[in-house]
């Protein structure tokens, strides 16, 4: 046998163990007993893999009583709803997460409607796509979770958490919203 075939046996071996243990510590989480995605459903949708980094993000206020709930829908007046991606009830207060799992070069501004993800392409092109502001998406989450939980007062925070994946090109937020780069 060639050492070249040996080192990659080796890195498959690795890699089989690795992959054993992300798939054991994803099936005792608290993310998984919610949400009942498999493991594979996770690490292949966008949306659920960037939830899961919230959550393993911050497991550890369980140690200290936090809770979490997974993809809240609450209904809004016109009879639609809409999705919370995460909240974690904490004694501090409650924290409402809103999830964008996106690469490539984020800009937006707080009082516009629509914000631009964009992604190099092929040659030095760029492909844009819209995306609406999500710190009115998380003020509308809130607004309904308060409404249905009956909360006028107390301390419910939003959280916008964009993956590491992307890069603020021109981001300017003029309120207490909080947005995460590194998840």
């Amino acid at each position: 046998m060639s050492i070249v075939f040996i080192i990659f046996l080796a890195c498959i071996i690795l890699y089989c163990i690795h992959s054993a243990r992300e798939v054991d510590n994803y099936n005792k989480s608290q993310y998984r007993k919610i949400t009942k995605n498999s493991f594979w459903d996770v690490e292949f949708d966008k949306g659920k893999n960037g939830e899961y980094k919230i959550y393993k993000s911050l497991f550890h206020y369980e140690m200290d009583g936090a809770s979490f709930l997974f993809n809240c829908y609450l209904p809004m007046e016109n009879k639609e709803t809409t999705e919370i991606d995460a909240i974690m009830i904490h004694h501090s207060g409650i924290y409402v997460f809103e999830s964008k799992n996106y690469g490539g070069w984020i800009f937006g501004n707080e009082r516009n409607a629509w914000w631009t993800q964009s992604l190099l392409g092929e040659g030095y092109s760029a492909q844009k796509e819209r995306f609406y502001n999500p710190v009115w998406q998380n003020r509308t989450h809130i607004k309904y979770l308060r409404k249905k939980l009956g909360l006028f007062d107390g301390k419910i925070y939003s959280v916008i958490v964009f993956s590491d994946r992307c890069e603020f090109k021109d981001v300017t937020i003029f309120s207490d919203s909080t947005i995460s780069i590194s998840c």
